[in-house]
C-alpha cells in the first residue's frame, strides 16, 4: 500500500507542476544599427532616386482607351491578368485559347461590357454571326457611357447581320 500512495502522491506533483504558468517574457525587439540602413551618396539627386525605383516598379497593365469613360472603371487584378492573357492570344491568331479565357473572365465578372465586347469580336472573326450578334448586345447592356465601346459593339452587330444574310 505505501508504494501506491507514493505513486498517487507522485503523479500529483506532476500533474500539480503541470498546471502552473510561469511568465512569458516578452522578446527583444532588434534595433536596427547604423549599418543596415545605406544612405544614398550624396551626389546623388533625388530625381535620380526616383527615377531608379520607378524602373524597379512591376509593369502596369495599360488597358484601352474603350474603359476611361466607363463607369466600370475598378478591374479586378485577375480580370487585369486575364485581360494581358486574352490579348496575347488575340495576337497570335489563337481564338480558342481566346475564348477560352474570356469565358472564365466572364464567370468572374459577367457584367463586364470589354470581356463581352471581345468574345463578340472572337465570335465574329469565327463566322459565328448569331453569337457574335447576341455578345455585343450583352456588351451594350452593361455599358454605361462609353459611347465608343457602345460604337464597335453596333458595328460587329452590323457586320455579323450583313454576313449572316450573305450580303
Amino acid at each position: 500500500m505505501p508504494i501506491f500512495r507514493l505513486i498517487v502522491l507522485l503523479f500529483l506533483v506532476v500533474l500539480d507542476s503541470g498546471c502552473t504558468v510561469s511568465p512569458i517574457k516578452p522578446a527583444k525587439q532588434a534595433v536596427p544599427t547604423e549599418s543596415a540602413v545605406t544612405p544614398l551618396p550624396p551626389h546623388e539627386k533625388l530625381d535620380e532616386a526616383k527615377e531608379r525605383n520607378n524602373s524597379q516598379a512591376p509593369a502596369e497593365v495599360i488597358l484601352p482607351n474603350v474603359l476611361k469613360s466607363t463607369a466600370r472603371q475598378q478591374i479586378s487584378p485577375v480580370i487585369q491578368k486575364m485581360l494581358t492573357r486574352i490579348n496575347g492570344s488575340l495576337n497570335k491568331e489563337n481564338y480558342a485559347d481566346a475564348t477560352s479565357l474570356l469565358e472564365r473572365a466572364l464567370r468572374i465578372d459577367p457584367k463586364n461590357p470589354l470581356l463581352w465586347h471581345k468574345l463578340a469580336r472572337v465570335k465574329l472573326t469565327e463566322g459565328n454571326y448569331a453569337q457574335a450578334k447576341q455578345m455585343a448586345t450583352r456588351s451594350n447592356q452593361y455599358v454605361q457611357s462609353d459611347t465608343q465601346l457602345r460604337e464597335k459593339n453596333q458595328r460587329i452587330i452590323d457586320q455579323a447581320i450583313m454576313l449572316s444574310s450573305g450580303g
